[in-house]
């Protein structure tokens, strides 16, 4: 993958809750601030973040300044996981949307590489396998052949995304599944 002077590393975060592989750093995207980038091979399966942070409900995350909103993901219906505090902040906030991720949720709080991720490569999540709340909504800018264009708190339910990803949903979502 060709590094443009764009994709220089920022200065990694000295706080944060976050357990992040040590071949992983955080970079400036092109076109979508912070993201996160391999610098060594992370080899399929490897854990990628153990996420540190709260729980709190959904009314909580909307009291969180408006930047911040998007930071924690869902763990169960009216359950959020995420940090309170901006200068909480660490490395695994930085993991981008993709609809074709390289990464995965095998539990609450733990990502893994769904293949080997080579040095240069940035690393993505889908964020369908971990949102079922009515109101979220993302823009795609992730390129993928296969983009949605758009990811919904109602992507779980697709069938196709269930094949592909569904053994890396939140747990919460994978009964959702199985009880429907």
């Amino acid at each position: 993958i060709d590094m443009k002077p764009s994709d220089d590393p920022v200065p990694q975060p000295s706080r944060g809750p976050d357990w992040v592989h040590p071949f992983v750093q955080v970079y400036a995207t092109r076109d979508i601030g912070l993201g996160l980038r391999a610098i060594g091979l992370v080899p399929r399966g490897a854990t990628v973040i153990l996420f540190g942070g709260d729980h709190m409900t959904y009314r909580e995350v909307l009291a969180l300044p408006a930047d911040m909103q998007d930071i924690p993901y869902q763990v169960e219906d009216d359950v959020f996981f995420g940090v309170r505090r901006r200068e909480d902040i660490g490395p695994g906030e930085r993991l981008n949307h993709s609809c074709m991720p390289n990464t995965g949720f095998v539990s609450e709080i733990r990502v893994v590489a769904l293949s080997d991720i080579v040095p240069g490569a940035p690393l993505s999540l889908d964020y369908g396998t971990c949102y079922s709340v009515d109101e979220y909504r993302l823009t795609c800018r992730c390129g993928a052949p296969a983009c949605r264009g758009t990811s919904t708190g109602d992507d779980w339910r697709s069938p196709t995304l269930q094949r592909r990803l569904g053994a890396y949903y939140q747990p919460y979502l994978q009964r959702k599944v199985r009880r429907t």
